[in-house]
């Protein structure tokens, strides 16, 4: 992928806005770069007359837009996103090809894999209630869709992302404890005692609390003071952030090597 952009045509005065993405587009460039790295979350209806109205009217892209009014009640919507970025010339030979593959991927998915990733998408724009709604339709539509099991989970570990982020902290404990009886995940049990930390009132089931290892308690209480600690000047939704959203896969890693910096400072105050 291109390392920068390079705006051959003038950027648009008036922007394309992408509801679902809360994101204004200004260029072809930031337009094709969206497609290429949130194409999951695209739907039938992204290319749509206001689309190719800005592709004409702000970006000077006539060509392109007579062809996609030609073919817009034609061909699929993947076959539309295809033509707009080979028009484009922001993108390699090379890319092109793995797009098509991913449009390939993309055609073959689930219908709650495309709107997971519209609610992950909008969980990583702070657009929680939004991602909430997605995440419950979804869960409501379990049994008819036939989700799997782990995706089940996932779905209730990013909805309890979500409503923490809201500071629904009792939904969000709820969530968490219906994503850890999903996957049977360790790491949904830190996070549960992460959340019970910064909202002592939160209620869970007996059976779940009886999952937390005692012996964990003192380690991951440790690495909760580092999160709280980086957070201890920001808002509350930046601690939950710290503490919840990290690469759940990376976040032993990190933790580690601030420990490592502070381990001696930490025991001086706690001791």
């Amino acid at each position: 992928m291109s390392g920068f952009m390079i705006c051959g045509r003038p950027m648009a005065k008036k922007p394309y806005y992408i509801q679902e993405a809360g994101l204004h587009i200004y260029s072809e460039q930031e337009l094709c770069y969206f497609i290429y790295h949130n194409l999951m979350m695209i739907d039938d209806s992204f290319v749509s007359d206001g689309l190719i109205h800005f592709l004409d009217t702000e970006l000077g892209m006539t060509e392109l837009a007579k062809k996609l009014r030609k073919w817009e009640d034609k061909l699929t919507s993947s076959q539309l996103l295809l033509i707009i970025m080979q028009e484009s010339d922001y993108y390699g030979k090379e890319e092109l090809e793995q797009f098509r593959r991913q449009l390939e991927q993309r055609d073959m998915a689930q219908p709650y894999d495309m709107l997971k990733s519209r609610a992950d998408y909008m969980v990583k724009q702070k657009r929680y209630v939004k991602a909430v709604e997605i995440y419950r339709h979804i869960l409501e539509k379990k049994e008819e869709w036939e989700i799997p099991r782990e995706t089940e989970g996932a779905l209730w570990h990013n909805q309890a992302l979500a409503q923490a982020g809201m500071f629904w902290m009792q939904e969000a404990a709820d969530s968490f404890v219906q994503s850890y009886r999903c996957l049977k995940d360790s790491e949904i049990l830190k996070e549960i005692f992460y959340l019970r930390l910064l909202e002592p009132g939160v209620e869970i089931p007996e059976e779940i609390a009886a999952r937390i290892p005692a012996q964990q308690q003192y380690r991951w209480k440790e690495e909760y003071e580092v999160y709280d600690r980086q957070a201890s000047n920001a808002p509350q939704v930046r601690k939950i952030d710290s503490c919840l959203k990290k690469d759940r896969y990376r976040r032993q890693e990190e933790t580690e090597k601030i420990l490592n910096g502070w381990k001696q400072e930490y025991r001086q105050m706690v001791l």
